[in-house]
């Protein structure tokens, strides 16, 4: 089985709530390619804007002059990503290898888990299993948010 290039899910959580949730490796989905876009009953975030006015964030003043469109200057905000490492390209891996670091040396875990990943993977694999079942698949796993 080959990969579609666009996948859609619509995720329903119970109680009236539901996502639309918008996969492709082809284009893109907003006007900042790799960021989220939610939409909400008292507004849209869009990546780092929040109702088309950008989110206010520590470390703000160094994306600044870059187009929001520039996924690579918004990076540049991660708490390990500083001096040099804001110049290696997707610096969010290195976030990533040091967010792992710290988990090691300090016992500091990263908010995500194996249990959110897990869970991340059965809502893949579900939303296909429904596509081709023509039926809503429901999930067995779960995760808990870090305190």
């Amino acid at each position: 089985m080959t990969t579609p290039c666009c996948t859609l899910l619509l995720l329903d959580f119970g109680g009236a709530r539901f996502a639309l949730a918008i996969g492709t490796a082809a284009g893109r989905t907003n006007a900042q390619f790799a960021a989220g876009t939610f939409y909400g009953t008292r507004g849209v975030l869009d990546g780092i804007l929040l109702n088309d006015t950008p989110i206010e964030f520590e470390g703000r003043d160094q994306t600044l002059g870059a187009p929001i469109t520039d996924w690579e200057a918004q990076m540049r905000t991660l708490p390990h990503v500083t001096g040099p490492h804001r110049d290696i390209v997707e610096s969010h891996v290195f976030e990533d290898v040091m967010q792992m670091v710290r988990w090691v040396r300090e016992g500091i875990p990263s908010l995500a888990t194996a249990e959110h990943a897990r869970h991340v993977i059965e809502i893949i694999e579900a939303g296909y299993a429904a596509a081709h079942g023509g039926r809503a698949v429901d999930l067995r796993t779960t995760f808990d948010l870090p305190d």
